[in-house]
């Protein structure tokens, strides 16, 4: 035997046989999860993230990826949008907080838009108080893309395409002690 036919039995042996369109495995979830408990207190914090689809022009005019995550903290669920620059402050509500106005649409459905919050650091948009992110979430749960339009220096849509989304929006509200709205 010679080290031709060494190397190439090698990488028979290496590479798998072809799949018929039956034996295809499940796609893998694009999903990064963490399912935790708080040292503290011993709640639970549950972190779910998923990068657009399509990347998008960051501050220094770079290709980024946009970022949709679901989380429940110590019984705080949140569903927002880490954005690759700094989001547009549009105004304040009664409570002294930042709001960027949002545009979203959810499958083929109608375009939407309001008020987000702004996180501290003025890079992240969604609903971070527990009411309006579990309509989001819910809604979200059925869907397979999520389109957000977001403006910072400029105005950007990403676009994520949600496949799995139910089992995260299910663990993410039962972790926070509530059901998804049916």
């Amino acid at each position: 035997m010679t080290l031709g036919t060494i190397m190439i039995s090698a990488a028979a042996i290496l590479m798998p046989a072809p799949a018929s369109a039956q034996d295809k495995p499940a796609p893998t979830s694009r999903w990064m999860v963490s399912d935790e408990r708080v040292p503290l207190t011993g709640a639970r914090a549950l972190t779910a993230v998923l990068e657009s689809s399509n990347e998008l022009v960051g501050i220094l005019g770079n290709a980024k990826r946009a970022a949709l995550v679901v989380r429940c903290n110590s019984g705080s669920l949140a569903v927002h949008v880490n954005w690759v620059e700094t989001v547009n402050y549009n105004g304040q509500n009664m409570m002294g907080q930042y709001k960027t106005m949002a545009m979203w649409r959810i499958d083929n459905g109608k375009i939407e838009g309001n008020l987000w919050d702004i996180d501290t650091t003025f890079t992240a948009a969604g609903e971070f108080k527990n009411k309006n992110a579990l309509k989001l979430l819910s809604r979200l749960a059925t869907a397979r893309t999520f389109v957000v339009r977001l403006s910072g220096r400029q105005t950007q849509d990403a676009e994520f395409h949600i496949d799995g989304i139910n089992q995260i929006a299910t663990n993410a509200a039962a972790a926070c002690g509530v059901a998804l709205k049916r």
